[in-house]
């Protein structure tokens, strides 16, 4: 959960400052590292805050998705749709996470992480165009257009987001519930039962 917030929260601090030049490139990156270990924090020490996180993350995902894929049609010039896009999607998904959390945690970090991969494979192949691309789709800013292999490289991160869900759903997450915390398996595996 911690790093599922700093990432997210660091990442997206530094590119709304680095729009402005409000800062210096160093004071952007402290501002967006502090902000990313106060949300990180957050997210890892209250449990509904972390859920409703992910799920926005997850809703968030699926707008900029839906806004690409509309854009081929039609390109949206308002930036305030694209945000209300982004976070009516975002809010949706993260009260649906709230209802049903282990699912919505499962498809959350299958696709936080899917896009975390495929930013750094984005990031040696290209230098972040697809990266660059995404951003001006979010920002309603209209970008270059990429080359075939960076649409390959959005496609890795369906794949990727599979890969993920599948395993949770069918390996990592069998037998164990969120909801019991560490508490319980720390106090089950600390402290062996022994006959009498």
């Amino acid at each position: 959960m911690f790093l599922t917030g700093f990432i997210f929260t660091s990442v997206l601090v530094y590119l709304i400052l680095s729009q402005h030049a409000l800062l210096p490139v160093e004071g952007n990156i402290g501002v967006a590292l502090g902000a990313g270990l106060l949300l990180g924090l957050l997210t890892m020490l209250v449990q509904y805050v972390g859920l409703f996180f992910t799920g926005f993350q997850l809703g968030a995902a699926i707008g900029v998705v839906g806004l690409i894929v509309v854009d081929f049609f039609y390109f949206v010039p308002i930036h305030w749709i694209r945000v209300g896009v982004i976070c009516g999607v975002g809010l949706i998904c993260a009260i649906v996470t709230l209802k049903f959390q282990k699912g919505g945690m499962i498809l959350g970090t299958s696709v936080f992480g899917g896009a975390l991969m495929v930013s750094c494979l984005d990031y040696f192949i290209e230098q972040f165009a697809m990266v660059t691309f995404v951003w001006g789709e979010v920002t309603g800013v209209p970008a270059r257009l990429v080359c075939w292999y960076s649409w390959v490289l959005l496609g890795c991160w369906l794949f990727c987001f599979l890969v993920g869900a599948i395993t949770q759903w069918r390996i990592t997450g069998q037998g164990y519930d969120h909801n019991q915390g560490m508490i319980v398996s720390l106090t089950c595996s600390s402290f062996p039962s022994h006959g009498t």
